[in-house]
């Protein structure tokens, strides 16, 4: 980052910081100091994609994502580089790594797009992978009935404003990085998914958008 700034980045009149996954998570915890690189004057925005990962309330203490943050903690010593706003406010340095215990404090606009059925939260919060029956539309009634009570959690901790998101329903990962991102219908409506950030991301107009479907879906490749 240093090197680019030098190198005449410090002076761009727009930037943008985008992750997706591990990635996006990172641009949560630094979207505010990228900001902090830039003239007051620079329009700078971040764009978080399949990143939107949150604990449920009746986690198991083997949650995946809450056994690998802390591990971040304890190997890199990360309560250092998380946003001082939320680590004070929460009692374990771990729980910073979740971006709905962060974007609260975000001041730089921020876009989130993060499906409902987001594959990894699945796997790692409820240890079933719906690869197999998903495609061929097998899935149990048990799978989609908890695919859809973590579903209903995700839409609790959504941002409420000042952020732009949108919930998609494929069974998928990060959506930036495929083909459907210029091509497919997004959430019932007419606009791509590339379409609706570009909307947001230049003060078309505000988007946060949810998709109604009732299960998840295959994504067209």
């Amino acid at each position: 980052m240093k090197e680019l700034l030098h190198k005449g980045m410090k002076s761009a009149k727009s930037a943008l910081l985008a992750g997706s996954s591990a990635g996006g998570v990172a641009t949560t915890i630094y979207c505010d100091r990228f900001r902090s690189y830039f003239p007051s004057t620079s329009t700078v925005k971040c764009f978080s994609d399949g990143a939107y990962f949150f604990l449920p309330r009746n986690h198991s203490e083997e949650n995946t994502f809450l056994l690998m943050f802390k591990g971040l903690v304890k190997l890199h010593k990360s309560r250092s580089v998380l946003p001082k706003s939320c680590t004070k406010r929460l009692s374990s340095a771990e729980l910073c790594f979740f971006p709905p215990n962060l974007e609260k404090d975000i001041k730089t606009p921020m876009f989130f797009l993060m499906s409902a059925f987001d594959r990894v939260q699945i796997l790692y919060t409820l240890s079933i992978d719906l690869a197999g029956c998903v495609p061929a539309k097998n899935c149990t009634s048990n799978q989609i009935e908890a695919s859809r009570e973590l579903e209903s959690e995700l839409l609790t901790v959504l941002p409420k404003q000042n952020k732009g998101y949108l919930i998609t329903a494929p069974f998928a990962h990060t959506q930036a990085d495929q083909s459907s991102w210029n091509t497919f219908p997004a959430a019932q409506t007419n606009e791509t998914l590339a379409g609706l950030f570009g909307d947001w991301y230049f003060g078309r107009k505000s988007v946060q958008i949810i998709d109604k479907n009732p299960g998840p879906y295959q994504c067209p490749s």
